[in-house]
């Protein structure tokens, strides 16, 4: 599915992994669940992506829903991985936050951290969901690579749910930090559809919800 000229996302994925065009290749964003690879793969044969000229598979989180195929794809697609540098050690295995799936680990070859640039896209630090959570912003498209940060339900925002999160108060703040900071129209999030056009308004009316419960942001 074609989002914008730059930016598409892998049709029928349980995590949304999406493709942006990148200089004379293109970047991953997640590699989804296990066995995903193939519709990876799949996508960008049908769709005309040389599969020789992947500059990277950038990681928002350890997830087994967001790297259940990493390693497969990063040999499949002889390409780097690229992480946030708190989400590292969890990615390679040296660190485990609670049972989960179980997955192959893989070294990240990229460590990044906050406002870093990954050719176009910029690096943006939100801790809560895990210690190294990101989200991508691209700047020239007006678009937020969300990760699991929120969740698309019905064409509304919700926080993922709480019990998902290591931290889930730090996940509000960081919900607030992006939408303080940042100016975009389109939201990208890993699970649910693509938010396209009014995006930043519906992460206020998400943060007035948040507040009016009376939970802490």
């Amino acid at each position: 599915m074609k989002i914008t000229d730059r930016i598409h996302l892998v049709d029928e994925s349980f995590c949304n992994v999406y493709i942006v065009l990148s200089g004379n290749g293109y970047l991953l964003i997640d590699a989804g669940a296990p066995e995903n690879d193939a519709k990876i793969l799949k996508y960008l044969n049908e769709n005309n992506f040389d599969l020789n000229k992947c500059r990277g598979i950038i990681v928002t989180h350890h997830h087994f829903d967001h790297m259940g195929c990493l390693a497969k794809l990063k040999n499949k697609l002889k390409t780097r991985v690229i992480a946030h540098i708190e989400e590292a050690p969890y990615i390679n295995g040296k660190k485990r936050i609670r049972r989960i799936m179980e997955v192959e680990t893989v070294n990240v070859d990229l460590e990044v951290k906050d406002k870093d640039m990954i050719d176009d896209l910029m690096v943006i630090h939100t801790p809560g969901h895990t210690p190294g959570s990101i989200c991508l912003y691209h700047q020239m498209d007006k678009a937020i690579f969300i990760g699991d940060l929120v969740e698309n339900e019905n064409d509304n925002l919700n926080e993922i749910p709480i019990q998902y999160s290591l931290d889930p108060i730090g996940n509000r703040r960081s919900i607030k930090k992006v939408y303080e900071t940042l100016d975009f129209e389109i939201l990208l999030p890993s699970h649910g559809k693509p938010i396209i056009g009014n995006a930043k308004e519906k992460m206020r009316i998400l943060i007035d919800k948040i507040v009016k419960h009376e939970i802490n942001v």
